[in-house]
């Protein structure tokens, strides 16, 4: 087989060799490189490497079949539990806020209003996003993400300087306002 290998002219680079104990030189191993594209998202390509993983396990009882691609791990397994990411983000941002809120600032109607703007922040995106045609991949989690924590910080600093803050003289204000 190694003749025949070397016959046709091909790279060697792709092969590995031993000896066999007559000292013969044999292939011991081989690779190959497949490439894609025209792929549009991160789901596509984790539906091709599924499938791929498929056709390998039909082989592996005949050879010791390796998979690897240098970027398979972080966006197809980022891009598969994205969706779940998302959810258990968003439910543990409105419970997370609303005990701090309500640790922190005692007021029920506080709590109210924070829930109520994380929740129309996280449905505002989701809509957005589906309005125009963004699949939920790493990148995008994580834009969301980002997002909604700057937006549920902004909210509850809103909501406690809204109800901490006590008016030390109305008259006064009364009197800046219709003085000048």
């Amino acid at each position: 087989m190694l003749s025949n290998y070397r016959e046709y002219g091909m790279e060697e680079k792709y092969i590995t060799m031993s000896n066999d104990t007559n000292g013969d030189e044999i292939i011991d191993g081989f690779f190959f490189t497949i490439t894609y594209h025209n792929f549009s998202n991160f789901l596509e390509v984790e539906e091709f490497l599924t499938h791929r993983r498929e056709i390998i396990g039909n082989y592996s009882e005949y050879f010791t079949v390796l998979s690897h691609h240098p970027f398979e791990k972080v966006p197809t397994e980022s891009a598969a539990s994205a969706p779940f990411n998302f959810v258990s983000t968003s439910v543990s941002a409105v419970i997370l806020m609303s005990l701090l809120v309500l640790a922190f600032v005692m007021n029920f109607e506080a709590i109210i209003s924070v829930v109520v703007s994380i929740i129309s922040i996280c449905l505002g995106i989701v809509v957005y996003l589906h309005v125009w045609d963004v699949n939920l991949d790493a990148v995008s989690l994580i834009s969301m993400l980002m997002s909604i924590g700057f937006s549920v910080d902004y909210s509850a600093h809103v909501c406690y300087h809204y109800f901490a803050h006590v008016h030390k003289d109305v008259s006064f204000v009364n009197w800046v306002l219709y003085n000048p």
